[in-house]
């Protein structure tokens, strides 16, 4: 353990890019009621229209986020859309399938509020706000999650958590990677935090 600990140290005064110089990323996960609330909070220095991007990339998240496999939009009007991914969760020692379809309305620049209404993942009723602070952006996440029993057996709070953090890691990344002047994100660093990080409460940088 101390070796794989003193290997990250060392890529990380070798110049990789390592999500400890950002500000921590807070993940959650926990039981309320009949549900399970998902939360996630960061704050990330871009501004809010270049992170605004990153989360409505739809049709391009296969590029940067682990695990999903197709990303499409079915149809838009407006500001509302419906989004179909599907994608792969790690559980223990195997992956196990999932797809999602969501209704989703925009509310440019601020705000994303989505529904699930389709796939196998159970109903999610969820909601992203985004605020500009200074030459920073604050970006803050809650879903309320009613999980199929099939994916409570097998993917449960942890798992969720670890994806959840995933997710937004990888995204906060795309956003520093899109800023006009910064370097390259490195792939090791991307794969490296994940372990790092996995089976904490998670305060993830």
């Amino acid at each position: 353990m101390k070796s794989w600990l003193a290997g990250l140290l060392l890529l990380c005064a070798g110049g990789f890019s390592c999500a400890a110089t950002l500000d921590p990323m807070q993940v959650s996960a926990s039981h309320e009621g009949d549900h399970v609330v998902l939360l996630a909070h960061f704050v990330v220095p871009v501004s809010r229209d270049l992170a605004w991007g990153v989360m409505v990339d739809f049709e391009n998240m296969t590029r940067f986020l682990p695990y999903l496999k197709e990303s499409k939009v079915l149809f838009r009007q407006g500001n509302s859309l419906r989004v179909q991914q599907k994608g792969v969760v790690p559980v223990a020692f195997f992956e196990m399938s999932y797809t999602s379809v969501r209704d989703i309305d925009l509310f440019p620049e601020s705000e994303i509020h989505s529904t699930s209404i389709g796939g196998d993942t159970g109903l999610t009723r969820g909601i992203t706000k985004l605020a500009q602070l200074d030459k920073q952006t604050e970006i803050s996440y809650r879903a309320d999650w009613w999980p199929t029993s099939r994916m409570v057996e097998g993917f449960g709070l942890e798992s969720a958590r670890d994806l959840l953090s995933r997710q937004f890691t990888a995204m906060r990344d795309e956003m520093v990677r899109r800023q006009p002047g910064n370097p390259p994100v490195l792939g090791m660093a991307q794969a490296i935090r994940p372990l790092a990080c996995r089976n904490l409460t998670v305060r993830c940088g």
